[in-house]
């Protein structure tokens, strides 16, 4: 009996190093969700092209937290495959350049961009941990995609300018960035219902209202960015809600 347990445990632990780096789970982080609707402390800002756009204050921070809330006329599992194209996100997403994946699992990676903004804004360089939630909540129809600033494994501004040219050398680097999709089915799974939160500080010597500002603009030109780009079904297997 010692011999074989010995021999199950050389066999297991023999499997694990075989493992490549990216297979090993590791912990998913904590999120919490935002519900606007009903909740005082969320302050309805504007709606723009579908697009409910609400703010509330941080306590320490002159950067508000916004959360931007729309309908978008492809099933979750659509947008979920448009939001997880690692690989072509710089076709399509706005002010993306540069994006390079430095490691990946199944449900998670860690990955760079480089951000041309036009000016008098400086572009910015900045560091994710990425995490890819399917089946929240055990909704097979229900999917979340959540980043953190985080430099685990983190590019250079050299690897950026080798796949973005005009990358700058000095690009700013945000001190906070943190934000999640959420992506709920909408008219029976026919269409989703996206939140997009997101909290960051751009850092660099421009005032808080100007961060403030950009950032609901932002909102609003991701998700015409998103919506447009879903309805490109022959870049995505077919894919439908199965609640």
């Amino acid at each position: 009996m010692v011999c074989r347990s010995k021999l199950g445990f050389t066999l297991l632990l023999i499997l694990v190093l075989a493992l490549p780096l990216g297979s090993i789970a590791e912990p998913r982080p904590t999120l919490e969700l935002h519900a606007p609707d009903g909740d005082a402390t969320w302050e309805h800002l504007k709606e723009e092209d579908g697009v409910t756009i609400f703010v509330r204050e941080r306590p320490g921070s002159p950067v508000k937290e916004g959360l931007g809330k729309g309908v978008i006329d492809a099933p979750p599992c659509r947008m979920f495959q448009v939001l997880t194209d690692s690989d072509h996100l710089v076709e399509f997403m706005p002010y993306v350049k540069a994006r390079i994946v430095k490691n990946a699992g199944r449900d998670w990676e860690y990955s760079c961009q480089y951000l041309d903004f036009p000016w008098p804004l400086w572009d910015r360089f900045v560091n994710f941990r990425i995490d890819r939630i399917q089946n929240y909540r055990d909704n097979r129809c229900e999917y979340i995609l959540h980043w953190r600033k985080d430099e685990t494994h983190s590019c250079t501004i050299e690897e950026v300018k080798e796949a973005y040219g005009d990358a700058g050398s000095n690009p700013v680097v945000p001190p906070t960035n943190e934000g999640y999709w959420h992506l709920l089915p909408h008219q029976g799974g026919k269409k989703t219902l996206a939140y997009y939160y997101v909290f960051t500080d751009p850092g660099g010597k421009i005032p808080g209202w100007l961060k403030n500002m950009f950032v609901d603009d932002a909102i609003v030109r991701l998700f015409q960015a998103v919506r447009e780009r879903t309805r490109k079904t022959d870049l995505y297997p077919a894919c439908q809600c199965l609640p």
